[in-house]
């Protein structure tokens, strides 16, 4: 088991264009694990990217988000709703 404490993470904070802000939160770089919490407004998008190497989740803790899966060179979209989580594997 590993608990994480907030006061003893590193911290860094965002803004979008839009001037609205979101908040990441870094565990100690000995560790391969990274916490992010995004807040975003309605309408905002995050750049479509990939992960060569490590496992993307997401938890959407309220509101819906839309997400979207490239399978060869096909765009996929899925509703995520309060609750959903999501697994992206790498690449």
């Amino acid at each position: 088991m590993n608990i994480i404490r907030y006061k003893d993470t590193l911290k860094q904070k965002r803004s979008y264009p839009s001037g609205d802000d979101f908040r990441c939160y870094y565990l100690p770089p000995h560790d391969p694990f990274e916490i992010i919490e995004t807040r975003m407004p309605p309408g905002i998008s995050q750049t479509p990217h990939v992960h060569e190497m490590i496992r993307e989740a997401m938890l959407a803790l309220e509101g819906k988000v839309i997400v979207t899966e490239i399978i060869a060179g096909k765009k996929i979209e899925h509703e995520l709703e309060t609750g959903d989580f999501v697994v992206y594997d790498p690449r």
